[in-house]
């Protein structure tokens, strides 16, 4: 496929997906596929479409097919470790978002994800760290997320005890409060 259509179609998927129109964007990403389906960056597009779509296990299936062509690109392990929390596959998840973090440093959502993880499998020293780690890079951001994860996944689960939760609530209500009072942490993105 020439970089020109590719990036037509990719940009297109892109404004789609911003729309939440997500049966055209799905669309999109499969003309992706079948233009090349030897091309990385066509079944990340596709596994991205589909996990925003809710669309996990499929979602997985494209994304291991675009690593197996592009090993080494963080973006694509990032929306997959994504993915793998979703499946509540946690160990995975932490793989997949060690390497990230490995690659990207100040990748604060992937960080922020990676300490959520910790917490869902029950490593509360490694969650710390990392949660800390996010918020230093970008404490809007983790607060964005943690609002995102706890309404999402922790409050909802039963497997997370209610001691947790409560420490986890009040964290949040910490991070808030620095927040509001303009505490600490720089603002970008990493």
């Amino acid at each position: 496929m020439s970089d020109q259509a590719e990036d037509f179609l990719v940009a297109k998927n892109e404004e789609q997906l911003e729309q939440k129109d997500y049966k055209e964007a799905e669309a999109t990403a499969q003309e992706l596929v079948q233009r090349d389906p030897k091309e990385a960056l066509a079944w990340f597009v596709k596994g991205k479409t589909l996990y925003l779509e809710g669309e996990y296990e499929e979602s997985l299936s494209c994304l291991a097919k675009s690593a197996e062509l592009e090993r080494e690109n963080a973006e694509i392990w990032h929306v997959m470790g994504f993915c793998l929390i979703a499946l509540q596959r946690y160990g995975e998840a932490i793989e997949a978002l060690e390497y990230v973090k490995s690659a990207k440093p100040k990748d604060a959502s992937a960080i922020y994800a990676l300490g959520l993880c910790y917490v869902l499998s029950g490593d509360i020293a490694n969650a710390r760290k990392n949660t800390s780690e996010a918020i230093s890079l970008n404490k809007e951001l983790a607060l964005k997320l943690a609002n995102s994860a706890y309404t999402q996944a922790i409050e909802t689960s039963q497997e997370v005890s209610s001691s947790l939760k409560a420490q986890i609530e009040r964290n949040l209500e910490t991070i808030r409060v620095a927040e509001i009072n303009g505490y600490g942490g720089s603002r970008k993105e990493g």
